[in-house]
């Protein structure tokens, strides 16, 4: 067994210095071999943390009778003809509930305090609380986007050679979930003050706050409007695109990495479906996922997205792409999309200028550390809202 894990682990130093070169090999090889001897463990906190999302999934499907629209109106209205008293148009006090309802919301991070809803509707423990837009499509917006694509930024310190997508992908998600922006809070220092001391003050902070965020955190960012504006500053515009670089070598150099960039030939059509169905349920839920996927017979060249949304047309099911190629975009009309082929294969389409025609995929696969993520910043995101609502 070991001398088999040797072997697997000399294959992948190989095919390293085939995939990367200069610095973005280094950081690839280096972190590989981290993660070669943490392996073990690493292997045990995915299972626990894939038993504890799919706890969370069914807390979430038994909440909401599995019907997301519910999500919009948890509490239960009632017509003002049943309040008030038809005898009596002066009945005052009958018209505060139906006011107070009209302007309070009971759903999670309602804007209803403690005494008025439930802290189970307004921090519920599910998966609800990921959903900080009302429309998830929102959250590919250019103010939800990071300011740079999949592509090199001068001044970083890591080079990139063949592409940081994974971490693109991972760190865009994360801050769609956990950040906290707060445009009319001052700021603890000023990134525009006139002394270079308060600016490299201002800088540290943030970076603080990003770090939070890489470390699956909630953290607010006062005096900032969105991540678009945060990650246009010089200096956290460099600091960004070096964490998503990490971020892609953590989740690309491990084993779950190796084998899907050689899965090169499409999978079954019960695979694609159930892949399908799975996708659908975490949009529902309000999970901007990470999908990774290859090249039909094109081993290694592999490509990590997000899901905007989906539509459905008939029976068929279209998976809409947020591609970071393409850099910061709604998609809402969903220009880079996944469909189903006649065979049972996936095929990509991509409007993007900067990316070439995919079309039929090879291995496909919701990315292996998405589920992780998503149950640790739910934990993250109810103690937030507990601590908002007063709840705890």
């Amino acid at each position: 067994m070991r001398r088999m894990a040797t072997k697997l682990f000399l294959l992948l130093f190989v095919l390293l210095s085939v995939m990367v070169s200069c610095n973005q090999n280094m950081m690839a090889v280096g972190t590989a071999a981290r993660n070669f001897v943490t392996a073990p463990y690493r292997g045990v906190r995915d299972m626990i943390a894939n038993n504890a999302y799919q706890r969370a999934v069914r807390r979430t499907e038994r909440a909401h009778g599995n019907v997301p629209d519910i999500y919009r109106s948890t509490c239960d209205r009632q017509p003002i003809e049943d309040i008030l008293d038809p005898d009596d148009e002066d009945e005052i006090e009958g018209l505060l509930p139906v006011v107070r309802d009209s302007v309070c919301s009971c759903k999670a991070w309602g804007s209803c305090s403690a005494n008025e809803c439930s802290c189970e509707n307004l921090c519920p423990k599910t998966l609800e609380l990921l959903q900080r837009t009302e429309d998830i499509s929102d959250l590919s917006s250019l103010d939800n986007s990071l300011s740079f694509r999949n592509s090199q930024v001068q001044g970083a310190e890591h080079e990139m050679t063949q592409g940081f997508c994974w971490g693109h992908a991972s760190l865009t998600s994360k801050f769609n979930r956990l950040a906290f922006f707060e445009p009319n809070q001052d700021p603890h220092f000023d990134l525009n003050a006139a002394s270079e001391e308060e600016q490299n003050q201002a800088l540290d902070y943030y970076k603080e706050q990003i770090d939070k965020i890489v470390d699956n955190k909630v953290a607010e960012f006062p005096g900032i409007s969105n991540l678009n504006e945060l990650s246009r500053y010089p200096g956290l515009q460099t600091y960004l695109f070096d964490r998503m670089g990490e971020l892609w070598a953590d989740n690309a150099m491990t084993f779950q990495g190796l084998f899907t960039s050689l899965k090169s030939t499409p999978q079954s059509r019960e695979d694609n479906e159930e892949f399908f169905r799975d996708v659908k349920r975490k949009i529902d839920n309000h999970e901007q996922l990470q999908i990774v996927f290859t090249r039909n017979n094109a081993k290694f060249m592999t490509h990590a997205v997000l899901v905007s949304h989906y539509i459905q047309e008939g029976d068929q099911t279209i998976l809409c792409i947020r591609d970071n190629n393409y850099g910061a975009q709604s998609n809402q009309n969903c220009e880079n999309r996944m469909t189903m082929n006649t065979d049972g294969s996936v095929n990509y389409e991509s409007s993007n200028p900067y990316n070439f025609d995919w079309g039929k995929l090879g291995g496909l696969k919701i990315a292996h550390n998405d589920n992780r993520e998503a149950v640790t910043q739910m934990n993250r995101l109810h103690k937030k809202c507990e601590d908002d609502k007063g709840c705890n």
